[in-house]
């Protein structure tokens, strides 16, 4: 992958059910130029086991060996982070589709 122009960080902790739906929602956003870090903050069901085989390596997956909160998930993520910009977003929520593309107008008008 070319350097991508946001990364978007996903922390989640026990949300196999939910995290695809969010994922899905960042790699259709530009596809080729969004990455999505996914960092698991030490999960005990099987978001990790979900993750691995429904994405592989279309994302980028950081496990925490210890919780350390959303915060913290969010902060290993970023740090992570190649794109230009950085954008944050929970395991149980998604955006729409063009969110990105009408971020990067308002961004560019303003």
């Amino acid at each position: 992958m070319k350097t991508p122009l946001l990364s978007v960080v996903i922390p989640t902790w026990n949300r196999a059910q939910l995290v695809r739906d969010a994922i899905c929602s960042v790699l259709a956003q530009r596809e080729g130029l969004v990455e999505a870090i996914v960092v698991d903050d030490a999960s005990t069901d099987s978001t990790i086991e979900l993750l691995e085989r429904e994405f592989g390596d279309r994302i980028r997956l950081l496990r925490l060996e210890h919780r350390r909160g959303p915060g913290g998930a969010r902060n290993a993520g970023a740090h992570l982070a190649r794109g230009e910009f950085v954008g944050f977003l929970d395991s149980d929520d998604v955006w729409l589709h063009g969110k990105f593309d009408a971020e990067l107008e308002v961004f560019a008008r303003f």
